[in-house]
């Protein structure tokens, strides 16, 4: 299975995942000397990072797109961009869960809107990628010794958009 996850916001980038191991992940800063903190500009571009690591868009089993706070013409969770040069507004899932919903895992799926192919696409909350970037890059994750952990905490107090001070506290075994 071949995941393709979309950083479209700042820092923007393309990484894929192919059968459960980091096949490459590309900073869009990173090209052509870009400014720092770049957005990805154009979902062209997706097309042309994948080609250029030999990946074809109709090989992608599921394209993911973060999270973000700004809001599109309807007043939902948006990031405004360009497909081929034309502007586009890209719905994705909040920049943090709300009361009611079913945690920071939760999956947000869109079908129906102008993306890669044609095809849709799912977004998860931004505070997601910072939990699983915390949890992934800790001592919780298995490597080749015994240490585990039952609990990751998350606490985003960086911001003003965190909806309280309080942590964010997830059961490790919802990301198996």
């Amino acid at each position: 299975m071949k995941i393709c996850g979309i950083k479209a916001s700042h820092d923007g980038g393309v990484a894929v995942i192919e059968d459960g191991s980091l096949r490459f992940s590309v900073e869009i800063e990173k090209l052509d000397n870009g400014a720092r903190y770049s957005y990805l500009g154009d979902l062209q571009r997706v097309i042309d990072i994948l080609a250029n690591e030999g990946v074809s868009s109709a090989e992608i089993d599921q394209f993911v797109v973060d999270g973000w706070y700004t809001l599109g013409a309807n007043g939902s969770p948006a990031i405004t961009l360009r497909n081929e040069g034309r502007p586009v507004e890209l719905a994705v899932a909040p920049y943090v869960e709300s009361p009611g919903d079913e945690g920071p895992l939760q999956r947000h799926r869109f079908d129906g809107h102008a993306f890669i192919g044609g095809v849709g696409y799912v977004s998860f909350s931004h505070v997601t990628n910072h939990l699983l970037g915390a949890y992934c890059s800790s001592l919780c994750v298995p490597k080749t010794s015994s240490t585990s952990c039952d609990q990751a905490v998350f606490v985003d107090r960086a911001t003003d958009m965190s909806p309280s001070p309080d942590a964010v506290l997830v059961e490790v075994d919802r990301f198996g």
